[in-house]
Formats: structure tokens, sequence, C-alpha cells
């Protein structure tokens, strides 16, 4: 859901309420620096697209916000 689309590639995914993979995940983690080197190259990556530029998402809800409240008035 919601995280996979966040995170993308950045991220180990486990079940919801798979309390065994999440130790999995977890471990892997741990014992694993390229892993976890990798993820978070992935993370910087993911930040650099549109969707999850922050500086590109001001304007647009800026705007947003504007349009909210002009049509509240």
């Amino acid at each position: 859901g919601g995280l996979a689309w966040n995170a993308g590639e950045s991220a180990l995914y486990f079940p919801y309420r798979d309390p065994e993979k999440l130790a999995r995940c977890i471990e892997r983690m741990g014992e694993d620096h390229a892993l976890r080197a990798h993820l978070s190259g992935m993370c910087y990556e993911r930040l650099k697209m549109p969707d999850m530029n922050y500086r590109q998402l001001i304007g647009v809800f800026a705007s947003q916000l504007e349009e909210s409240v002009t049509h509240c008035s």
C-alpha cells in the first residue's frame, strides 16, 4: 500500500502482522552492510523523484491551499 508507494525500492517489505518476516528483515539489515548502503542510496534517489521532491511539492501544496481557501470564502 502506502509504504510501498512512498519508499519504492528503498525499503524491505514484509506482510502485515507477520512478526517473523519483520524479524528476518531486521536481521538482514543488521547483517548486510551492502544491503543497507543500497537501500540508503535508493532512498536518496527516491527523494529526487517529482512526487517526493519537497521543493517541487511546496508550490503544488501552496496552490491547492490557496484554491481551498478561495473556495471557502
